[in-house]
This record gives structure tokens, sequence and C-alpha cells, in this order.
């Protein structure tokens, strides 16, 4: 949920050397920032989406920069689109691996205005409690890039980052 997927493909005819793709979800009327949406209950929705695609892109792993999302202005649903940018990282990660991971939270909590830094901590409280029941885990030094985040993490969140990170 939250990223874009590929569900086919065919040959462009006007020119061989393209192709045409299909994609889902399809967002119609979006737009890029969650204060470009109109009602709270949809900037909130879109919040937490973004939040909710992070942290499950850490869980997973991966990252990627220059984030690209589309929200929906009738639900609020975020989709993450052209994922082209997109790397694995390293276990344990290396620095290259740490600065895009660093670039990825910064660009993905910049899509949150601070008016919601109280609901994106709490979503983000829940996902990392979800990883953890899981079985998941995000690298130690990717929680120390989420610790140097304050203006959006606070409480609670901001405690259950600390407490796996060597400080």
């Amino acid at each position: 949920p939250g990223v874009e997927l590929c569900i086919g493909r065919a040959e462009y005819p006007p020119d061989d050397r393209r192709v045409m793709i299909a994609l889902t979800p399809v967002v119609n009327d979006a737009v890029a920032t969650v204060g470009e949406l109109g009602e709270e209950g949809l900037r909130v929705r879109a919040a937490g989406d973004v939040i909710r695609t992070m942290v499950r892109m850490l869980a997973a792993g991966v990252v990627t920069v220059d984030v690209q999302p589309l929200m929906s202005r009738d639900t609020g649903e975020v989709v993450f689109i052209d994922m082209t940018e997109a790397r694995v990282l390293s276990s344990p990660p290396t620095f290259l691996d740490l600065a895009n991971a660093g670039n990825f939270v910064a660009e993905m909590l910049g899509l949150i205005p601070e008016s919601l830094s109280e609901v994106a901590s709490t979503v983000l409280l829940e996902e990392l409690k979800e990883v953890q029941a899981r079985g998941e885990t995000i690298d130690q030094e990717v929680y120390g890039i989420l610790i140097g985040n304050t203006n959006i993490i606070k409480g609670e969140a901001l405690r259950l980052i600390e407490s796996h990170c060597d400080l």
C-alpha cells in the first residue's frame, strides 16, 4: 500500500524504443502536498499515509530520493509514484545508504505540515510497534536518522526510536 504497482505493459506503436505501462491505483484529481487538501480529515489521512509508507519502506530496507506523492482530493489517500530512484539498503548500511535514507526521511517528513506533527507522531508510534510485532527490523543507524527530525517526531514515538539507538 502507498506505492504504485505496474500491472501491465505493451509496445508503443509510434516508437519502438518506448513502451506503455498500466499502473494501479489511479489517483484522480490529485495534488502533491498535504496543504493542498481542503478538509482537515483529508490532511490527517494523508499525513498518516505518508508516515505508514515511510516506515514500511524503511522496514523493507528500501529508500528513494525525489519522492513524488499523488494525494487524492476526495479521500486523502496518498500514492507514491516513480520509484526509479529506489534503492535497497545494504546490511549493514553503507555511508551512501545512510545519506540516501536521511534524504528519504527528510523528504517524507517534509510533506507533513508541523500542524500535523501530533498526528504524525501517533501514526509513527503505531507503525513502529507494528514493525516490531511482525518481527521486522529497522537498522539502528536508520533509527538514528529519525531522531534528527524532532520537529515532526515527538513524545512516545521519539522515546521508542531512542530506545533502538545506542545514545
